[in-house]
């Protein structure tokens, strides 16, 4: 089945601890990577209209010590190929936006 699901995350959630250097590239610089995961079902909605949220990924070794992700945010299925009527996206604004809030 394939689905269209929007996804925003709070960047000042995340745990630096958690960014992964990625591998070298061509010009000479490296990026930095987050895993996620994200829970989405499709016949529940949430109280803003989600389907589900976005946490960074945790480790099998932390799932069985009981530690949980730091939950980043929420995602919304928009559109599903088996006739979910598509949402209204949400319009942000940027006017505010600063970059020295984010974390990293």
């Amino acid at each position: 089945m394939k689905a269209r699901i929007n996804m925003s995350i709070d960047v000042t959630k995340i745990d630096k601890e958690r960014l992964k250097m990625g591998k070298k590239r061509q010009d000479g610089t490296y990026g930095k990577y987050l895993s996620l995961t994200t829970f989405v079902d499709t016949t529940k909605e949430g109280k803003y209209g989600d389907h589900g949220f976005i946490a960074e990924q945790i480790t099998l070794e932390e799932k069985e010590a009981g530690i949980q992700g730091n939950i980043l945010g929420n995602s919304k299925v928009v559109w599903q190929e088996d006739g979910l009527p598509p949402s209204k996206p949400q319009q942000e604004s940027q006017a505010d936006f600063q970059d020295d809030d984010i974390p990293f």
